[in-house]
C-alpha cells in the first residue's frame, strides 16, 4: 500500500495515547509515559513510542 505525504504527516501528528484508548486498549501509567498493557515492553508518550525489547522507536 502506498501512502501520500499528507497521510504520513497526519499519522505522525496523531496522539497514540488517544488512538489506542479509542480502540479499547489499556494503557498503564509509567512515570511520564504509558505502557501498553498488551505489549508491556512498548512505552508511549504523545505520538512517540519505544519498543524496549527491540530497542526501536520513533514517531508513529
Amino acid at each position: 500500500m502506498t501512502y501520500t505525504q499528507a497521510q504520513i504527516d497526519r499519522a505522525n501528528a496523531a496522539n497514540l495515547e488517544d488512538f489506542l484508548r479509542a480502540q479499547g486498549e489499556t494503557l498503564v501509567r509509567s512515570g511520564k509515559e504509558y505502557r501498553w498493557k498488551a505489549h508491556d515492553s512498548l512505552t508511549i508518550c504523545g505520538n512517540k513510542w519505544f519498543r524496549h525489547s527491540q530497542s526501536k522507536g520513533g514517531v508513529y
